[in-house]
């Protein structure tokens, strides 16, 4: 009973943290026009992308090419959003779901483990998660590619701890195509599979995948 009322406060906290964070960006960004570097630039180039595929495909705008920061591809899979809510709200509704949705697959995996005292670890974590984007939106609001990650990495282990490693792959190779810097994460977690789990070949395969990606994206594709 005292781990259901704890689970319901928990999630209704982040039910609450969420509206909060969706009041304090637009409110800073209507107000102080913080954000543009990173929040407008995702709205333009879901916009461009939908709209002006054939010119500005993943582009923020003419002066910039595709890829001229970081390799996102991955995008492609959320830019559709724009057409269900064309509004730079939606850019930032996205990222406070994208933060606050990996508490889902967390919790998940450490149910996995234990009914009861993993999930209260899991829960916990899902408090810090939330008090860390809370610090980190009183710096600056902003919009970046690694807003996208958490919840796809995330997803990424629990998938794998549930015995579904193809689908655990696709969510890293996805998490990986939405910033080439997830590709760091997942080499990092390759290693853990082959020093810890026991699993050297697929973890040795992940690690040099994972690292040679971000290399060849970083010396060859993004533009310098």
């Amino acid at each position: 009973m005292e781990s259901r009322f704890l689970g319901v406060g928990v999630w209704i906290s982040v039910l609450l943290l969420g509206l909060f964070y969706f009041w304090q960006q637009v409110h800073y960004w209507n107000n102080l026009a913080l954000g543009y570097a990173d929040c407008a630039e995702h709205a333009s180039l879901f916009y461009n992308t939908i709209c002006n595929p054939h010119e500005l495909f993943l582009s923020v705008n003419p002066t910039k090419p595709m890829f001229w920061d970081h390799f996102y591809p991955g995008l492609v899979v959320l830019t559709p959003l724009w057409l269900l809510w064309p509004s730079l709200k939606m850019i930032i509704a996205l990222q406070i779901v994208c933060i606050l949705g990996a508490s889902l697959p967390l919790t998940g995996s450490a149910g996995r483990f234990s009914r009861k005292g993993w999930r209260h670890f899991a829960r916990s974590c899902v408090a810090h998660v939330s008090i860390d984007f809370t610090i980190h939106l009183q710096r600056v609001v902003w919009v970046s590619h690694r807003e996208y990650l958490p919840a796809a990495i995330l997803y990424c282990t629990g998938m794998l701890a549930g015995g579904r490693p193809r689908w655990a792959l696709a969510t890293a190779i996805w998490a990986m195509l939405i910033k080439e810097e997830a590709a760091i994460v997942v080499g990092m977690f390759g290693l853990y599979l082959a020093l810890f789990e026991r699993r050297r070949a697929a973890g040795l395969a992940l690690t040099v995948f994972a690292f040679g990606f971000f290399l060849l994206v970083t010396a060859l594709v993004i533009p310098r």
